[in-house]
């Protein structure tokens, strides 16, 4: 492909990102995830094995000219995640040591980068253990990582550098800004609850003694309650109501920027942000979604979800989406 092509290709890319940007992209061991303002996050996975730890390499960079990326070696295990000292091994080069699970000095980042885009073989080791390092699919993975922030051709690319002028990188897309309002007030009034609950209608055996009601601010009822309860997780639905009767339940339909939400996961409500968390288990690679309410309805404020995790629960973002709250 000319260079030519690749900058009309960069530019079209580039313009059309906001629709891809929660289908996470494979390529071999590299996982691509950009988000609603152009946020990319790059991660290499070890192979699954049976071990006490599970490596990756996980590379993030904010979109716009001029940009630094952001390198951290993650170490998981049982347990919380400690600061290690790995020895990289890479083909010829010398070993270098790089401190796992902390952001890596910009200098030290720029030379693993170096070492693992076009390297065919290394390792890294704690003294004790020694894991591959990720370099299958990882050059196809930064190539793409560089196409959907419009840097191929610039300086600044990660694949395919040239010298097409820095300031040409597009900037970040704007951040939705959410109003907050005054925030709901939790009520505990057991004769709306059962009026509410009878609406709905669950068979009165599946009921889980978990309900929280909350009067919002436009005199609205929110109403959460636990529908079924699993070994690490409680599932929630959410339903909004009139202030008074006829009340009139209908389940909340939130906004997931196209992934599926039919129940909320161990949900919580502060009076302004609505929650839902997973992820416990080595099965679920889990997610944090938090919707805002701004006074008429829920608006999506973040969303992280990690489409492939290898087990490393917690240590890996996948950020979908990002708002800003005011005030």
């Amino acid at each position: 492909m000319t260079m030519p092509a690749l900058l009309r290709y960069a530019s079209l890319a580039a313009a059309l990102s906001a629709p891809l940007l929660c289908a996470a992209q494979e390529y071999e061991d590299w996982t691509v995830q950009c988000d609603n303002v152009n946020h990319c996050e790059a991660v290499g996975y070890g192979p699954d094995r049976e071990t006490a730890r599970w490596l990756a390499v996980q590379l993030v960079r904010d979109a716009g000219p001029g940009t630094a990326v952001r390198a951290r070696i993650v170490l998981a295990e049982d347990g919380p995640a400690k600061p290690v000292d790995l020895t990289l091994t890479l083909d010829r080069h010398p070993p270098a040591t790089f401190r796992a699970n902390q952001p890596l000095p910009r200098a030290a980042a720029q030379v693993l980068l170096d070492r693992m885009i076009d390297g065919r073989e290394g390792q890294a080791s704690d003294g004790q253990q020694q894991w591959p390092l990720p370099l299958a699919g990882m050059k196809a993975a930064l190539l793409r990582m560089d196409v959907l922030q419009g840097r191929i051709g610039t300086p600044g690319a990660l694949v395919r550098r040239g010298s097409r002028a820095e300031s040409s990188v597009p900037p970040a897309p704007a951040m939705p800004v959410l109003r907050a309002v005054q925030p709901a007030k939790r009520i505990n009034d057991r004769v709306i609850e059962a009026a509410l609950l009878a609406e709905i209608g669950p068979p009165q055996e599946e009921w889980i003694d978990r309900h929280d009601l909350y009067r919002l601010s436009n005199g609205r009822l929110l109403f959460l309650f636990e529908s079924s309860r699993g070994p690490t997780a409680s599932f929630y639905e959410a339903w909004l109501a009139n202030g008074r009767p006829p009340y009139r339940p209908r389940r909340l339909e939130l906004p997931t920027n196209g992934l599926p939400a039919d129940v909320l996961v161990n949900a919580d409500f502060d009076g302004q942000v609505l929650a839902s968390y997973s992820g416990r288990t080595l099965a679920d690679c889990g997610h944090a979604t938090r919707w805002l309410w701004t006074g008429e309805k829920f608006e999506l404020l973040a969303m992280s979800h990690a489409d492939h995790c290898r087990g490393m629960l917690d240590l890996i973002d996948h950020r979908k989406w990002v708002g800003r709250k005011v005030p």
